[in-house]
């Protein structure tokens, strides 16, 4: 599996499609204040599909010369980008893994 550029995946290329859609990746509960109660709202999974993979990159970006609160915020992105990733590897992985092969 090669584990790189998940900023450059495209979901018509990604092969872990169905696995994300058994996460209900495209769905999330929203505050609507009239009525003051969560529905769930359906977001076109691809869009969500482009902001992980967006968020995968700011695992490998680090900045020089921050402040306590800058170093803060980068630990947090790192720590968003890096289980972006895993997300993404895993998808990849159970693909393979129902190919009969295991990782």
């Amino acid at each position: 599996i090669a584990t790189c550029c998940h900023h450059r995946c495209t979901w018509g290329s990604y092969v872990g499609q169905k696995w994300l859609k058994e996460l209900k990746i495209g769905e999330r509960k929203v505050l609507y204040s009239r009525q003051y109660s969560f529905k769930k709202k359906l977001i076109d999974i691809r869009l969500q599909f482009a902001q992980i993979c967006r968020w995968a990159s700011w695992a490998t970006t680090v900045k020089s010369g921050k402040t306590k609160g800058a170093e803060a915020e980068e630990k947090r992105r790192l720590e968003v980008g890096r289980m972006c990733k895993r997300v993404l590897d895993r998808g990849r992985e159970l693909y393979i893994d129902s190919l009969g092969d295991t990782c």
